[in-house]
């Protein structure tokens, strides 16, 4: 938080002595930390670091100043978010009807079946090119 002091002001309280500093936009905070004094002077400005403290009676609560720099403070390093993978997208083949490829796949593997009992050797690319030739047949009639 960056703060214009309008108002200071040295206090005695139960906590002992401190300096309520008033800032521009009427927001009073509590600093009794003698250390940090000679930061608050009238029309200055700071960045403070506060907290949100407990009265001691229980009462309610106030802002207490526990750092005070005239430098603007470093930016927090914050590790980006890992982005989530993207879906794998099906890739389709425009070859016609789903049943019509589905008819060609199984003939072509009736065929390698068929072939292998022969004792020919067959590879899955091969009847992939077959059910592919079956389908172009069936969608097309070539």
């Amino acid at each position: 938080m960056v703060a214009k002091i309008t108002v200071l002001k040295a206090r005695t309280g139960a906590g002992g002595t401190y300096r309520a500093v008033t800032d521009e936009h009427d927001v009073t905070y509590l600093c009794y930390d003698k250390t940090l004094w000679h930061h608050l002077e009238p029309g200055s400005f700071f960045y403070a670091e506060f907290d949100v403290a407990t009265k001691r009676d229980g009462t309610g609560s106030y802002n207490r100043i526990i750092g005070i720099s005239k430098e603007e403070p470093k930016a927090k390093e914050v590790a980006p978010k890992p982005s989530p993978e993207k879906p794998i997208e099906a890739v389709v083949t425009p070859l016609g009807d789903a049943k019509n490829r589905a008819f060609s796949l199984s003939y072509s593997k009736d065929i390698a079946v068929a072939e292998i009992d022969k004792g020919k050797e067959t590879t899955p690319a091969k009847t992939i090119e077959l059910a592919k030739r079956f389908c172009r047949y069936l969608d097309t009639g070539e």
